[in-house]
């Protein structure tokens, strides 16, 4: 019996492949696509299915800069935010304790508010 060999992106898991292969398939809901590790393939998968929605429910706050969400099956809080470059929209894991976009993203980018991000484009 050959084996198969399966390529990785770097930073992914065979159980990342595996909830993937599976939301992709519609055998588990978008919200099992939390398990994928790796961020990347995680916004993949989520955005291929339009699953944003049946994670998150509705924000608490949105604006331009992201959404921030809180859902009944996790401690923390979620930001919702699209890569400027690239178009790619990321969910990130912010403490409980945040409570608008602004902090959540200051948060994130360990206190560089938005208008700090600016000034380091040129």
């Amino acid at each position: 019996m050959a084996l198969t060999t399966i390529e990785l992106a770097e930073g992914e898991t065979c159980l990342d492949r595996f909830f993937a292969d599976k939301v992709r398939r519609k055998i588990l809901r978008p919200a099992a696509a939390l398990q994928i590790q790796n961020v990347h393939t995680r916004a993949a998968v989520l955005n291929e299915v339009d699953g944003w929605a049946d994670v998150l429910g509705e924000p608490i706050e949105s604006t331009p800069e992201g959404a921030l969400f809180v859902v009944d099956w996790a401690t923390t809080r979620f930001l919702r935010v699209n890569c400027p470059s690239t178009g790619q929209t990321y969910v990130l894991g912010v403490p409980a304790e945040m409570t608008t976009v602004k902090d959540a993203r200051a948060w994130v980018n360990r206190g560089a508010t938005s208008e700090d991000m600016r000034g380091m484009e040129s």
